[in-house]
């Protein structure tokens, strides 16, 4: 039995998080009591300790391993293919969780891994594979896990509105093969491009509503002395609205994130000639959840002109969502690579994925639209619910509404006065 209840705890843990499964979930899901999962642990901390210890018994035999084959990475991919539930708890136990017994829990193989490297570099060597690893399996098939149904906790997944249910998946469909694409390229490297999703017709009437609504420049560094940002445009102009819903963008975030994901902040940036690189940063650094992680946002950066290497296109670090807890060197951030792409293209990229405007060397401004989002359960970097006036909302897309806020994520995060918020829109008049 106890062998069982590590088991189930394991696969509990790794999908919820210690925080998120209580000690009678796990006893019914393994046939036991409460009572007998106390007799064996103690407690929940108990049992995560033990969960932990069997994780280490599992890394230290797949580091004989690679002494045995000379081969550490094999052994680790060998590891993480046997053990995806080691895996996913793989973070909390290096990266999150208290000491015990003086010590980090899982630092016993991680510091044979190091001396079998050897070297100045050995514990960042180590830390970044495991990092690849983790990633691999943690973000498999790019889909963060929902919500394992244990007992009668199907409550906290269910769609429990009876008038507005969700309708996020709705959208149109698109080519099952340019997904497929999509999905491996962010796996691999953390974005991808797909070239000419808007026409010129578009474009020119981006541009042509865009233009009189700046006002002025960056006010530091990080935003650009020299770069103009257009924040919450939509009170103002509709022309972005199909950049915000755009098919592809939805159809990705269905791959990466739960239901009724939200849109994060919607901004124009026009790069005017002269403008420095931006710092190197990611997009979800602000959630403090420790790294290597499937990502928490994402975002969608349209070319309105062409990103050329000298006109500020963006810059990004392929393969570099898959770090840990670290910064790029200054070596990796001069190698980053340009995002060049024809103008109406666009580039989709993890929250988790290191990159930054680039330096506009040319004579003329290079503008974009960049639509960025969030999981459902995570707070918006704007606040639509605020800058986007309800009559606006009421004569939105359903889709739009939903990515403002006016969703629940499962059982009932998001409501107002315990009703559904689209109740809000209800008699507004159409803006």
């Amino acid at each position: 039995m106890r062998t069982r209840l590590v088991d189930i705890a394991t696969e509990l843990f790794a999908r919820r998080g210690i925080d998120g499964v209580s000690i009678a979930e796990i006893a019914v899901a393994a046939g036991a009591s409460k009572a007998n999962v106390m007799h064996h642990f103690g407690s929940k901390d108990g049992l995560y300790a033990a969960c932990l210890d069997v994780i280490d018994a599992h890394l230290h035999a797949a580091v004989d391993a690679a002494i045995e084959r000379g081969d550490l990475q094999s052994a680790l991919e060998a590891w993480a293919a046997e053990y995806r539930d080691d895996v996913r708890l793989m973070a909390y136990g290096l990266l999150r969780l208290p000491e015990r017994d003086g010590r980090w829990a899982l630092s016993g193989p991680v510091t044979r891994m190091v001396d079998l490297l050897g070297g100045e570099d050995a514990i960042t060597t180590v830390v970044d594979l495991l990092g690849v690893v983790t990633y691999r399996e943690m973000a498999h098939g790019m889909k963060i896990e929902r919500t394992v149904v244990v007992g009668d906790n199907s409550y906290a997944n269910a769609d429990h509105a009876k008038k507005y249910r969700s309708t996020a998946g709705s959208q149109e469909s698109i080519d099952p093969e340019l997904e497929a694409r999509c999905m491996a390229d962010l796996e691999r490297d953390g974005y991808t491009i797909i070239e000419n999703v808007f026409d010129a017709e578009v474009l020119a009437q981006i541009k042509a509503e865009c233009e009189p609504l700046f006002e002025h420049p960056g006010r530091n560094a990080f935003e650009g002395y020299r770069t103009r940002r257009l924040y919450s445009p939509l009170d103002d102009t509709r022309v972005l609205d199909q950049i915000a819903e755009h098919p592809i963008a939805l159809a990705l975030l269905d791959q990466l994130f739960e239901p009724n994901y939200l849109l994060s902040q919607l901004q124009v940036i026009d790069i005017a000639p002269g403008e420095a690189a931006q710092a190197i940063h990611v997009d979800d650094s602000f959630y403090p959840c420790p790294r290597p992680r499937p990502p928490l946002g994402a975002a969608t950066i349209v070319a309105i002109d062409e990103f050329t290497p000298d006109n500020g296109a963006t810059r990004v670090i392929p393969g570099s969502h898959t770090w840990g807890e670290r910064y790029p060197t200054d070596e990796e951030t001069a190698a980053a690579i340009p995002a060049v792409m024809p103008a109406g293209s666009m580039l989709f990229f993890l929250g988790t994925t290191w990159h930054s405007g680039g330096e506009n060397r040319s004579d003329a401004p290079r503008m974009a639209v960049t639509a960025q989002y969030c999981a459902p359960w995570c707070r918006p970097q704007e606040s639509f619910l605020l800058s986007v006036s309800r009559e606006r909302v009421a004569s939105s897309s359903e889709h739009l509404q939903r990515l403002l806020g006016y969703s629940i994520h499962p059982p009932f995060m998001g409501f107002v006065h315990g009703m559904h918020p689209r109740r809000l829109l209800e008699g507004v008049t159409a803006g």
